[in-house]
C-alpha cells in the first residue's frame, strides 16, 4: 500500500511489543497506559476483505463496467468487522505451530491437535477481521489522532512544572501554536482518570 492504514484492534487483542514483553509488562500497561504502538512481540493474524471500491474499474466499448484485479494506489480506511467464515484451500498444509481455531480455543484443545489431528482450515481464534474500503471525500475520514504524527500522538503523561500531568500531545500542540513551552501553557490542565 502506498498509504498507510490503521487497524482498529478490538480492546485486549493485539500483543505486547517486543521491549515490553522483554520486561513482563502486561498488555494493559503497554498498549493503554503508554500507548507503545509498535508491532506485537508474536505474529498477529489479520484477516483483511477488500471492498469492491477498492479496485479500479474499465469500461468496454459498450459502456458496460467491470472491475479489474488492479487495486487502486489508495487512500483506504479500515472498518473492523465480526468474524467471517474464512478456510483455507484444501491444497494448504498449515504449520503445526499456527494457533488453534476459535472453536478448539474454546474447548481448550492444543494447536497440534486442532490442526494436525483434526486437520482444521480456519483461520487462528486470534485473527481479526477487517474490511478495507476506497477513501472519498468524507468518507471513513480518520480522526485528527490517527492522522498526526507520531511524535505528538503519544498518550503519555508528562508533569509540568507546576507537578500538574498534561498529555504529551497537549504540550506539544501549545508549542506549535503559541511558541511558548508547552508545560506553562497547559499548567492549569489536568488530565484525570485513564485514558482509553
Amino acid at each position: 500500500f502506498e498509504y498507510p492504514i490503521d487497524i482498529p484492534f478490538p480492546g485486549r487483542v493485539l500483543p505486547v511489543c517486543a521491549r515490553c514483553k522483554k520486561n513482563y509488562k502486561t498488555r494493559e500497561h503497554c498498549r493503554t497506559k503508554e500507548g507503545h504502538t509498535g508491532l506485537p512481540w508474536t505474529d498477529t493474524y489479520i484477516c483483511i476483505t477488500f471492498d469492491p471500491s477498492c479496485f479500479v474499474v474499465s469500461s468496454d466499448s459498450h459502456g458496460h463496467t467491470q472491475p479489474t484485479q488492479q487495486l487502486h494506489k489508495g487512500p483506504f480506511y479500515v472498518q473492523g468487522v465480526q468474524s467471517q467464515p474464512y478456510v483455507y484451500p484444501d491444497s494448504k498444509i498449515l504449520d503445526p505451530k499456527t494457533p488453534s481455531c476459535a472453536q478448539c480455543k474454546d474447548k481448550n484443545y492444543t494447536r497440534t491437535y486442532c490442526r494436525t489431528s483434526k486437520k482444521h482450515k480456519t483461520l487462528p481464534w486470534s485473527t481479526v477481521y477487517v474490511v478495507l474500503s476506497l477513501r472519498t471525500d468524507g468518507q471513513g475520514v480518520p480522526s485528527e489522532d490517527m492522522m498526526s504524527s507520531p511524535e505528538t500522538s503519544s498518550k503519555k503523561r508528562r508533569k509540568t512544572n507546576s507537578g500538574k500531568a498534561v498529555k504529551a500531545e497537549k504540550a506539544a500542540d501549545a508549542k506549535t501554536e503559541g511558541g511558548t513551552d508547552g508545560a506553562n501553557a497547559n499548567a492549569g490542565k489536568h488530565e484525570g482518570g485513564d485514558s482509553a
